[in-house]
């Protein structure tokens, strides 16, 4: 039972080809230039035509699932792409998260090409739908932030969702919700605060320059340094977002390319300071959490490099242990990959649907 699991990017297509049966992922890659500058349906129906050939060689394929950043709240975490979902997100397409044009024009290519293989949405901010308004909120007027989509959505909510309702299975015997500190360790750096299921705290925002730093991009920083960089060395909004998104975070701190596994791995001179800042940003992130919650019973690393939490959840650990009326905090990782977690979300949702149609 394989599910093809789509991350539609700016210029590449990823793709995964998961089996639920094997629990295992038989197929990745990436499909370069799908949409080549625009969302042209006919250019990604080639694109996914060709990509539907090379996943049945595979085996026998039983739904595409796309994976979305931001679907506003009005979606949970997975959803049959019927007509009246596609209506719904095009008309937040004009808002704050502009990748859904994007993702629409796939979808509806995936629909034109395979008519008769059901498509699935997997949200990212659906598991920070119930964020509290104080952390959700900007200072900002709220109905031009409410018009405008500025709040505050998370980006890796498959992932913190899936670590923390294993820790909740966990901790099934407790009479309260075990307090959780999940960190997501990918290409944008996340920590959310979780009491039981229910984030409280995320350090991601509305975009992903917001928070922790990420492999290419800066995490929080003063708003006022665009003007900076416009005024000082004259660039331009483009130029400026390529910095800021693309050359900054650890690669911008290291001096080179590098993800938070290698970054952790090493012991590099030249890589000091991309890890100290990381560490020290963790572990700040760390206390607002708990100040958040009103303590921490677990910490969990996610994401693809969640490995080098074998590094920092020791050192995070001893740190907040130090505290003043702190006890023992453990750490463990969650080694699920982000297309399993979709692919087994996909399999639930399409049962459920099934179910609901006899």
């Amino acid at each position: 039972m394989n599910v093809l699991v789509l991350k539609p990017g700016s210029r590449h297509l990823g793709y995964a080809l998961y089996s639920v049966g094997k629990a295992a992922t038989v197929m990745t890659g990436e499909v370069r230039d799908y949409r080549r500058g625009g969302e042209d349906q006919q250019v990604m129906g080639e694109a996914m035509a060709e990509l539907w050939e090379k996943a049945t060689h595979r085996g026998a394929v039983l739904s595409l699932a796309v994976e979305v950043t931001s679907g506003g709240s009005e979606f949970g975490p997975c959803v049959l792409a019927d007509e009246a979902v596609l209506e719904q997100l095009s008309s937040q397409a004009g808002q704050a998260p502009l990748h859904l044009p994007v993702v629409i024009s796939l979808v509806r290519a995936c629909q034109h090409v395979l008519p008769q293989m059901p498509v699935i949405l997997t949200f990212q901010s659906a598991f920070f739908a119930d964020l509290p308004a104080r952390e959700r909120s900007y200072g900002l007027d709220p109905d031009m932030a409410a018009r405008l989509g500025l709040q505050r959505t998370g980006q890796y909510g498959l992932y913190h969702a899936a670590a923390c309702s294993h820790l909740v299975h966990l901790h099934k015997d407790e009479a309260k919700p075990p307090r959780i500190i999940s960190i997501c360790l990918d290409h944008q750096n996340e920590l959310a605060a979780v009491l039981g299921r229910r984030p409280l705290l995320v350090t991601s925002g509305a975009t992903t320059l917001e928070g922790l730093p990420g492999l290419t991009t800066t995490g929080e920083m003063d708003p006022s340094i665009t003007l900076t960089l416009a005024r000082e060395l004259k660039w331009g909004p483009e130029q400026i977002n390529r910095v800021l998104t693309q050359e900054s975070g650890l690669r911008g701190l290291a001096g080179e390319p590098v993800t938070t596994l290698a970054l952790f791995r090493s012991r590099a001179n030249s890589s000091k300071l991309a890890r100290d800042v990381m560490q020290y940003r963790l572990l700040l992130a760390c206390g607002s959490a708990i100040a958040a919650m009103g303590g921490v019973d677990e910490i969990i690393f996610t994401g693809r490099y969640a490995e080098a939490g074998n590094r920092l959840g020791p050192w995070l650990c001893e740190r907040l242990t130090r505290s003043r009326g702190m006890g023992n905090v453990s750490w463990r990782l969650c080694a699920q990959s982000l297309e399993q977690i979709v692919a087994e979300l996909t399999v639930t949702t399409l049962a459920v649907s099934t179910d609901q149609a006899a």
